[in-house]
């Protein structure tokens, strides 16, 4: 296991039950989110809605990832709270990230790390 590989790992900041948490949340977006993709030409703007329990989701997940996506590509990605969800708007290479949509530009590589980050106890968004 990771974790136990690590000997920097500090156990007395382990916390399994948050990157539960935190994958229930995920599962939650990616099943029930619901997403209206408004095209530009160089990107979209992805507005993101659910019901209360998904929008918590939505409101915790959304702007979080924004700056690990920008990070990644390098296009200008930015988050916008909506009154009745979150938008996600992309700009850089048009046809990529319509190819990709939503689903496809919220899955990149940090996830990995991310995750072994909330199990260890620590903050993985800045």
């Amino acid at each position: 296991m990771l974790l136990q590989a690590d000997p920097e790992t500090d156990w007395g900041a382990v916390n399994i039950d948050k990157l539960r948490d935190h994958l229930v949340d995920m599962d939650l977006l990616t099943r029930k989110a619901e997403v209206t993709r408004i095209l530009r030409p160089d990107g979209a703007r992805f507005e993101v809605r659910g019901s209360p329990r998904v929008l918590s989701a939505i409101n915790t997940m959304v702007p979080a990832h924004a700056p690990f996506l920008a990070g990644e590509t390098g296009w200008s990605v930015a988050s916008e709270e909506m009154e009745d969800g979150v938008a996600l708007i992309v700009g850089g290479d048009g046809e990529q990230i319509q190819g990709l949509g939503f689903f496809g530009l919220t899955i990149g590589v940090h996830h990995q790390e991310h995750h072994l980050m909330i199990a260890k106890g620590r903050k993985p968004h800045h």
